[in-house]
């Protein structure tokens, strides 16, 4: 009779192991998440001692941002906003912010973490130009912009950057020169980008392009300035845990064009962060639910043998 009744707890017993040790989800909590962020100050333009620069027409700078985010298979949901001001005004136009989980507010221009916001789920756009002109004494203050873009696995997919998907801003504005001369300029940098992965089938990347240019006035580039340091990508793609991190880093950069005939030209500067991730994986389980589910398989095993007896 005691064998019979330790048989049965025994049968008990690997019932309860087996049911819980199989039936256990146990699923990685996985996320793609990318990044991209330029925090320009003392954006100046000088022209060469003996010559002089004018400005013709209504010089413009605009900050404009537009974010998408969807779900896998099903069209993108995105939002835009547009700031044109002239020349020596602010344009700060709203952040582009779209996701079942949003963002920090407007003018942020640092890395949301996870550990800060571990819910966060989305994609945003927001860019800023301060009051200023690059033609006047200490330049413009602030010419900043930042891409963000965070999905969990098998969620979609989200950007803010890319093509449609932008943080931009631009200054662009006409003048004349009245004689022969150079032009100089002048900006410091603190640029960010990154990205990261944490299973096959996801991929993240974060994106930044800075240019300086110069047009006469038949519509031919005469001066281009485009740094490798602040015109690069970083990348993400279908690791198991990648990453792909800059960290902040700050430069100051300058240039000086070639010698200007007098006439009539065009100067801009664009500048932009795009951040792109797309997540069509599964979740998958962790390593430790294998040992689980091989557990309540055994226990299973064990239970069939005990009852045969």
């Amino acid at each position: 009779m005691k064998s019979i009744n330790a048989g049965r707890k025994l049968n008990r017993a690997l019932t309860s192991i087996a049911v819980v040790c199989v039936s256990m989800p146990g699923l990685v909590h996985a996320e793609a998440i990318a990044y991209a962020s330029n925090q320009l100050t003392s954006f100046s333009i000088i022209a060469s001692p003996g010559s002089t620069i004018t400005t013709i027409g209504t010089p413009q700078r605009t900050t404009t941002n537009f974010a998408t985010y969807g779900l896998s298979g099903v069209p993108g949901t995105g939002v835009s906003s547009q700031d044109p001001q002239p020349l020596g005004n602010l344009s700060d136009a709203s952040q582009a912010s779209v996701g079942p989980m949003q963002f920090a507010g407007q003018n942020n221009f640092t890395r949301v973490t996870a550990s800060a916001m571990p819910d966060m789920v989305g994609a945003r756009a927001d860019s800023r130009i301060s009051a200023g002109s690059p033609l006047a004494p200490g330049g413009v203050p602030s010419v900043n912009n930042v891409a963000e873009a965070r999905v969990t696995t098998g969620l979609g997919y989200a950007g803010a950057g890319a093509g449609t998907n932008a943080a931009n801003v631009s200054f662009t504005f006409d003048f004349g020169i009245l004689e022969a001369g150079t032009i100089e300029f002048s900006f410091s940098n603190l640029y960010e980008i990154f990205a990261s992965t944490t299973t096959f089938g996801e991929a993240a990347q974060g994106a930044l392009t800075n240019t300086f240019s110069i047009v006469d006035a038949a519509g031919l580039t005469v001066y281009n300035y485009a740094p490798d340091l602040i015109n690069t990508s970083c990348a993400s793609n279908s690791g198991m845990t990648s990453v792909c991190d800059s960290g902040p880093l700050f430069a100051t950069f300058s240039g000086t064009s070639g010698l200007l005939a007098a006439g009539n030209y065009t100067i801009s500067l664009l500048t932009s962060s795009a951040a792109q991730v797309t997540s069509n994986a599964a979740e998958v389980p962790e390593p430790g639910t294998y040992a689980l589910f091989g557990l309540g398989l055994l226990s299973l095993s064990l239970l069939r043998r005990n009852r045969r007896q």
